[in-house]
């Protein structure tokens, strides 16, 4: 991504994260003038089709789901000038919860119960619009700066209308990821 300044109308502002489906970053969105988190696709697993339907899966999945609970998504597609896949999808003015584990690590009941009824609020608007999410994990848990948990990463979401079965006999989704610890308050 050296040199690339926009992508598909976003002007890249600076890097903020690396995941298993590419790069995020801190873009703004010349259309509407506003400050989005910007994914792209790294070219290398763009030449995989399931990738991209994977990708697309995921903004589509965000779209569907306007809630306080969950990073609402914004556009999809892929730069004309570049070839790039995005996503942009709502920023996050703050860390994941895994950040904050590494950094506090157990926090206290209170606030963990705080985070999990944010998360059982998203999980259920997702379930109205028969999505099931399939990746939960601290990482794909990002807080706001007044404390909000909001549910990210809908990559492995599937829509259960379309999907008559959301597993495969041995064969196990999502990815590994360490527990919630708990202190009591």
């Amino acid at each position: 991504m050296q040199g690339i300044r926009e992508v598909g109308g976003f002007e890249l502002l600076g890097k903020i994260g690396q995941g298993g489906m590419g790069s995020v970053f801190r873009a703004r969105q010349k259309s509407l003038d506003r400050i989005v988190a910007l994914k792209i696709l790294p070219p290398s697993v763009a030449k995989d089709a399931k990738f991209i339907e994977r990708f697309q899966r995921e903004a589509r999945a965000s779209a569907k789901l306007n809630h306080p609970n969950i990073v609402q998504g914004i556009d999809v597609g892929q730069d004309p000038a570049t070839g790039l896949w995005y996503f942009a999808m709502e920023l996050v003015d703050g860390p994941s919860l895994l950040t904050v584990l590494k950094q506090q690590g157990a926090l206290p009941e209170e606030r963990v119960l705080r985070i999990a009824m944010d998360m059982a609020r998203a999980l259920q608007a997702a379930a109205k619009e028969g999505i099931v999410h399939r990746d939960i994990k601290p990482d794909n848990i990002l807080l706001s700066s007044t404390g909000q948990a909001k549910l990210a990463d809908l990559g492995l979401a599937k829509q259960v209308r379309e999907d008559a079965s959301l597993t495969q006999a041995g064969m196990a989704l999502g990815t590994c990821q360490g527990s919630l610890a708990v202190r009591p308050i």
